[in-house]
């Protein structure tokens, strides 16, 4: 909230009484930078959103409820014994709903404005869960094993824990 707050201030200083009627030129100073803990609100908001949309886009293709599964933040979905679909179904499902989901997670996190100087820092993030969202579309038959998918998505996890950002790292 207090991002938005900012914003508006900035808005609310902008344009103002002219008394020489030239009132139609704008300056502007750039986009607005976002404080590192606003950053990290932001995007652990986006991450945890998409991975609810990945568990329930899980629901409805293989007609499961919550106690059927879960996903872990890890990215990957961890089925209740007997409940688990066929290993073609899930495949199915990575290359079709869950890789393309990762996928537009990175496009909307990369989106936000990172804070002034972390900009190497966030992209290097963000570039490691890429590469793991390619390694899951190069081989969707990992989703299926936890350990594996940890160990793909490794390298974003701890990079994003060590800037500070929860729910991000895929």
């Amino acid at each position: 909230m207090p991002f938005l707050l900012l914003a508006g201030e900035a808005v609310a200083g902008c344009g103002g009484d002219d008394l020489d009627g030239d009132d139609d030129q704008v300056t502007t100073s750039g986009p607005l930078i976002p404080s590192k803990r606003d950053y990290i609100s932001q995007a652990d908001g986006l991450c945890a959103f998409y991975e609810s949309r990945v568990e329930e886009l899980g629901k409805e293709r293989f007609g499961l409820n919550a106690k059927d599964f879960k996903v872990l933040p890890s990215g990957q979905i961890v089925f209740r014994a007997g409940h688990r679909p066929s290993d073609a179904a899930i495949e199915d499902f990575v290359l079709g709903t869950a890789v393309p989901t990762l996928r537009e997670e990175l496009d909307e996190v990369r989106a936000i404005t990172p804070p002034a100087g972390d900009e190497a820092q966030v992209a290097a993030i963000f570039d490691a869960a890429a590469r793991a969202v390619d390694g899951l579309e190069a081989d969707p038959a990992t989703f299926a094993d936890d350990a594996a998918v940890r160990r793909l998505f490794a390298d974003a996890r701890r990079t994003g824990r060590r800037y500070g950002l929860q729910e991000c790292g895929l």
